[in-house]
């Protein structure tokens, strides 16, 4: 009876070990491009009223009427330069390219469903807030926030967000 418990639980492991690896093993092959359900669109985002990407890095993409924002810092896209000012004025340009990257994509405010936001400094995190909340006044979005080293060009805060397409 042991024997047979012990014999049952291995093959169960076995299948189990096989059936994690199956989607991985029939969606990737060597040189294949990335698997992509039939029907998948995938959309590059890019706009000039938002900063370049300072990295291989898109501003936005979107896929399946889902928008991913890769994080913002308060870089204004006319000079290119982090705006002047402290955490209230980083957290308005930040939101800003945020809304330049929704409207080139199609989207506003009340799609973004998950924001991640990354601070320099926690102490600046009722400013922050004050600013994040006048974009989401009903319904805002999920959220989590963490406090960083250090951010691309010194900025004191960066915002990622992910947008879906109301119907």
């Amino acid at each position: 009876m042991k024997k047979q418990i012990i014999i049952r639980s291995y093959s169960l492991m076995v299948i189990m070990g096989f059936l994690l690896t199956l989607p991985y093993s029939c969606t990737k092959s060597e040189g294949a491009p990335p698997y992509r359900p039939t029907g998948t669109t995938k959309r590059i985002i890019n706009t000039p009223l938002a900063p370049k990407a300072i990295g291989p890095y898109s501003q936005a993409v979107e896929i399946n009427g889902i928008l991913y924002i890769s994080g913002q810092v308060p870089v204004d896209p006319v000079t290119d330069k982090i705006v002047g000012g402290g955490i209230t004025e980083q957290a308005e340009q930040v939101m800003k390219n945020i809304g330049a990257i929704l409207k080139a994509a199609g989207y506003e405010y009340s799609d973004v469903v998950k924001s991640t936001c990354m601070m320099s400094n926690l102490d600046n995190f009722k400013a922050m807030n004050a600013v994040y909340g006048k974009y989401y006044p009903n319904d805002p979005p999920a959220r989590a926030t963490f406090a960083v080293v250090k951010l691309p060009l010194e900025a004191l805060i960066e915002i990622e967000t992910i947008a879906i397409k109301s119907k």
